[in-house]
């Protein structure tokens, strides 16, 4: 009867294991106030990034968490630093809810979050837009792409899994 239950505790953790989603962000033209870039999930190229180059994070690791964004007023795609991951977030409670968000509005604070919008200019919040590069700090199909961006990443948040993206400046 021993043997018989540490054959079903290992199955039992085997079925339950941690998934860990490795995302690369590999910024590959900055130039000016523009930062293009290309997310990478599992080797495939997913889509074109932009950011502001004034206002970017760091190369490094962030996790990404969906969490209710005021501005917004949904769940959102927020980036938060490994090592830290509480001042981010306590920083949301601090924004006004806007009535009228498009696009390309900007955040009140430095919220660093994966989001739609078409360009960079005085976008001073972190933010990675997501989309597909029409030219040099444009990019057009936002909505779709950040729509099947956030569907993917909310399954893998929704199975208890962690999503890490990795940073790497060109």
């Amino acid at each position: 009867n021993s043997h018989y239950f540490s054959i079903f505790q290992f199955f039992n953790f085997s079925i339950f294991q941690f998934f860990i989603m490795n995302i690369t962000l590999q910024r590959i033209n900055i130039k000016g106030e523009i930062t293009e870039g290309k997310l990478v999930i599992d080797g495939l190229t997913i889509c074109d990034t932009l950011e502001n180059s004034y206002s970017n994070l760091a190369p490094g690791h962030y996790r990404i968490h969906l969490h209710k964004c005021r501005q917004h007023a949904r769940k959102m795609l927020l980036l938060t630093p490994i090592c830290n991951q509480s001042p981010i977030i306590d920083n949301c409670s601090l924004c006004k809810r806007l009535h009228n968000v498009s696009l390309n509005t900007t955040m009140p604070r430095f919220c660093p979050m994966l989001k739609p919008g078409n360009g960079i200019h005085n976008r001073r919040d972190g933010s990675i837009l997501v989309g597909r590069r029409q030219c040099q700090g444009l990019l057009i199909n936002t909505r779709k792409v950040f729509d099947a961006l956030y569907a993917r990443l909310r399954m893998t948040c929704k199975r208890n899994n962690e999503i890490i993206i990795n940073i790497i400046n060109a």
